[in-house]
């Protein structure tokens, strides 16, 4: 099945339809979040969150909100078992 596609020219301008503003908004913010994981800044991670506010859910994210000391327990069972000599 074939999908349908406008191709706008740069003389055409259109302006972007609501579902276009928020799809373009969602992939702004999970771009963030995974630069912000990626590069182990998970203070910035809570921070997004929290500014994205109760509502925001990426259902390819898998995201429990821990506060910033359950991620510090977590840190810590994470080298405990990675520098394990067991």
């Amino acid at each position: 099945m074939k999908k349908h596609c406008t191709v706008l020219h740069e003389h055409e301008t259109r302006a972007m339809t609501t579902a276009e503003e928020e799809y373009l908004d969602r992939q702004r913010k999970k771009s963030r979040l995974l630069s912000l994981g990626k590069s182990g800044d998970w203070r910035g991670v809570l921070d997004a969150y929290q500014e994205f506010g109760d509502g925001y859910r990426e259902p390819l994210l898998v995201w429990v909100r821990p506060d910033a000391g359950m991620i510090r327990q977590i840190t810590g069972q994470y080298i405990y078992v990675t520098d394990s000599r067991v």
